[in-house]
């Protein structure tokens, strides 16, 4: 597992720590579902009042989100990761408005082009913890994002308690399309940008370091 925060670069095994280093700027990571943490900033930061979604069983990644006759709100949706919620195609966004927005906060343009802040979309893991640290409603997310963990696996609460509110992501490996890769991205208790990196979805890798997470995180 690589984990990033405070300037740092550590390789942790599910016991220890192997090595660290000051991050690199050259180490890039797939945005993978942390694309819907931005468009909850966006939703907050701009006090838009869109409608819960309505799951009516017509697509299989309603499992992320509810069951079919039920509905989900922008807090749960981010918690869940339910994607169907902040598609442009449910809010459909203006994308003149959300470029300005993002331009006058001096976003990359990975964030202020709508289009390419997808899960596939590489960005520099410096560059990310950088914009996650002037996220506009951060402290809105952060008190959501708590519930990830909270709401997990026992052995992982057991292990880092509420030392993180992240939101988790999963993609496909880089040098094998058929294995997974996985982690999370958010920040620590104290407000401090945090990424991390492993092979696995989110949910693997995070069992499988806790212990080590656990013994380095803060």
């Amino acid at each position: 597992l690589r984990l990033a925060f405070d300037g740092q670069l550590l390789r942790v095994s599910q016991t220890q720590v192997l090595d660290r280093q000051p991050l690199p700027d050259a180490l890039q990571a797939p945005v993978g579902s942390v694309w819907k943490l931005f468009v909850y900033a966006w939703l907050v930061g701009t006090g838009a009042r869109e409608p819960a979604y309505e799951c009516r069983g017509e697509s299989k990644e309603e499992v992320y989100c509810c069951s079919a006759g039920q509905n989900i709100g922008r807090d749960q949706a981010l918690v869940k990761s339910c994607g169907l919620y902040f598609e442009q195609e449910n809010l459909q966004l203006n994308q003149g408005d959300w470029s300005r927005y993002w331009q006058a906060r001096k976003a990359p343009s990975w964030i202020s082009e709508r289009q390419r802040l997808t899960p596939a979309t590489r960005v520099s893991v410096q560059q990310l913890l950088t914009q996650l640290a002037q996220l506009p409603a951060q402290a809105d997310a952060r008190k959501v994002l708590l519930d990830v963990l909270l709401n997990g696996d026992g052995s992982t609460v057991s292990a880092l308690g509420g030392r993180l509110r992240v939101k988790t992501w999963s993609w496909l490996a880089d040098n094998d399309p058929q294995a997974r890769q996985g982690g999370f991205a958010g920040w620590l208790a104290d407000g401090t940008p945090v990424w991390a990196g492993g092979s696995g979805t989110s949910v693997m890798v995070l069992k499988r370091h806790a212990e080590a997470l656990g013994q380095v995180l803060p």
